[in-house]
C-alpha cells in the first residue's frame, strides 16, 4: 500500500541521510499540494530536480531485464479464444476472496482481486472461451470488492490491517500501522479490520483506484447499476484525497476520475482529475536533460511507476475533448513520457512489462492512430515487443503479467484480427 519513503516522510522528524534535503523538499511539495499552490509546487519541484543533477529521474534499482523471442508471430483468432484458460484456472484454483472472512488474516490487497475483475471482464469482451464461467467468476470478484467497500463505510476500497503479511506491501502497510499506533492515531486508520485512512500519505489511493476502474468496467459489460454506484463513490472518495509529493499515488486516482468522467459525461470527475494532474503529476516530470519524460525523483523514475503514470496520463487524454487546452497539457506530458521509455523497448531484452503492456495497449486502444494523434515514440515497436514476449510466455504455459493485463490485452488482440 504505502511506500516506504512516503511513511517516512509522514512521521519522520528528522533524517540524516544524505538525501534528507530532498526529503524537506518533497515535504514542503506536499504542504504546497495541500494549499493547491501551483506555482509554488512547480517552484519546489524545480528545485528538487536542480538538488539531485544528474540523479534526477534515475530509478533506486535497475530494472529486471527480459529477453524477447524473435519472430513471435501475433496470436491467432483460436488462440486468443483460448487465451484466457490459463489464467482462469490459476484463478480458480487460488481463488482468495470470500465475503465475510477477517481482512486482517488476508494474503491479498484488493487490487489482486480487482485484476481479476478486469482480467475476466477483459476476456469477456474478447470472446474467450467459457464465457459464462469467465463473467461468473468477475461477478463473484466484484461483489467480494463491494462488501470491502462497504465495510470501509467511507466510500474508498481499503486496504486489509494486516500485520504479518508476506507481500511487500503488506510489509510497509504493518509498518504504517505501527507509526499510527505510536502517535496514536490507530483507531482513525482502521474501521472493520481494514485500513481507511492513511494520514494524508495517498497510498490508499492505489487500490482505490484500480478497484473503481475494475468495478466500472464490470458495469461496462453488464449495465447493472450497483456497479457504477460503486465506481461513483470511489471516485468521489479520490476527488475529495489531497494531493501527495508521490506522483503516482495521484495517478492512481486521476485514471479513475477521468475513466469515470469518459463513462458518465460528468465534469466534476473530470475537473477533479485535470487538477490532480496539474498538482500532482506534471511538475514532477522532467522536461529537460538527458532524462527528461522521467519523473525526477529515484521512486517514480522506475519503470514500473513510469507507465503507471503513462497510464493515467492517456486516460485522461481520451476523456478530454479535442479542443480543450487542458488535453494539450496532457498530450505534451504523455509524448515526453513515451518518448522517455519507449525506446527501451526496441531491443532483444527489453524491462519490466506489466505496467508497460497496460499502457502502451490503452493508447492503441483510445488513439489507433497515436503517431498522429499523439506523436512518434516508438509506441508501435515498444507495444510489439511486450506483446511477443507475454505471448510467447503464455505459449509456452507461463503467466508472465496478472490477469488484468493479460485480459486487456487479449481483448485488444481481438480488435486487430478478422473473426
Amino acid at each position: 500500500m504505502l511506500c516506504s519513503a512516503c511513511v517516512q516522510l509522514l512521521f519522520a522528524q528528522s533524517s540524516k541521510s544524505p538525501d534528507s534535503d530532498l526529503a524537506r523538499l518533497m515535504r514542503q511539495i506536499g504542504e504546497a499540494q495541500r494549499h493547491s499552490d501551483e506555482a509554488a509546487i512547480i517552484s519546489l519541484a524545480d528545485e528538487a530536480k536542480q538538488l539531485l543533477g544528474p540523479r534526477a529521474g534515475v530509478p533506486d534499482a535497475a530494472a529486471k531485464m527480459r529477453r524477447v523471442p524473435p519472430d513471435v508471430p501475433p496470436p491467432t483468432a483460436a488462440e486468443i479464444a483460448e487465451g484466457f484458460k490459463p489464467y482462469e484456472r490459476a484463478i480458480l484454483r487460488r481463488k482468495w476472496w470470500r465475503i465475510g472472512d477477517d481482512p486482517t488474516r488476508s494474503e491479498h490487497p484488493l487490487r489482486d482481486t480487482a485484476s481479476v475483475v478486469l482480467g475476466c471482464t477483459f476476456a469477456c469482451r474478447a470472446e474467450c472461451s467459457d464465457e459464462s464461467e469467465i463473467r461468473s467468476t468477475a461477478k463473484s470478484a466484484a461483489d467480494y470488492l463491494i462488501w470491502a467497500q462497504e465495510q470501509a463505510g467511507r466510500g474508498l476500497f481499503p486496504f486489509p490491517a494486516r500485520r504479518d503479511g508476506n507481500q511487500r506491501a503488506f510489509v510497509v502497510s504493518e509498518r504504517f500501522l505501527l507509526k499510527a499506533e505510536a502517535v496514536g492515531r490507530l483507531d482513525e486508520v482502521v474501521h472493520n479490520g481494514w485500513l481507511v485512512d492513511d494520514l494524508g500519505d495517498g497510498g490508499l489511493q492505489y487500490d482505490n483506484g484500480v478497484c473503481g476502474v475494475a468495478v466500472l468496467e464490470f458495469y461496462r459489460l453488464t449495465h447493472e447499476a450497483k456497479y457504477l454506484e460503486s465506481a461513483r463513490r470511489a471516485a468521489d472518495w479520490a476527488a475529495s484525497q489531497p494531493v501527495v509529493p508521490n506522483w503516482n499515488y495521484n495517478s492512481f486516482s486521476v485514471y479513475l476520475l477521468a475513466e469515470l468522467a469518459r463513462e458518465t459525461g460528468d465534469e466534476k470527475y473530470l475537473r477533479a482529475a485535470v487538477k490532480k494532474a496539474q498538482l500532482g503529476i506534471y511538475p514532477g516530470q522532467l522536461t529537460e536533460g538527458e532524462h527528461r519524460g522521467r519523473w525526477f525523483d529515484p521512486h517514480n523514475a522506475a519503470i514500473d511507476y513510469h507507465y503507471i503514470l503513462v497510464r493515467s496520463l492517456v486516460s485522461l487524454a481520451a476523456a478530454l475533448k479535442d479542443d480543450s487546452h487542458d488535453r494539450q497539457n496532457v498530450i505534451d506530458s504523455l509524448l515526453l513520457a513515451l518518448r522517455a521509455r519507449d525506446p527501451e523497448f526496441t531491443s532483444e531484452e527489453i524491462p519490466d512489462v506489466e505496467s508497460a503492456i497496460e499502457a502502451l495497449v490503452l493508447l492503441q486502444l483510445y488513439f489507433p492512430y497515436s503517431t498522429k494523434t499523439v506523436g512518434q515514440a516508438h509506441q508501435a515497436e515498444a507495444l510489439r515487443a511486450v506483446s511477443s514476449y507475454c505471448v510467447a510466455k503464455v505459449r509456452a504455459g507461463g503467466l508472465p503479467v496478472a490477469p488484468g493485463a493479460w485480459g486487456l490485452y487479449l481483448y485488444y488482440a481481438r480488435t486487430t484480427v478478422s473473426k
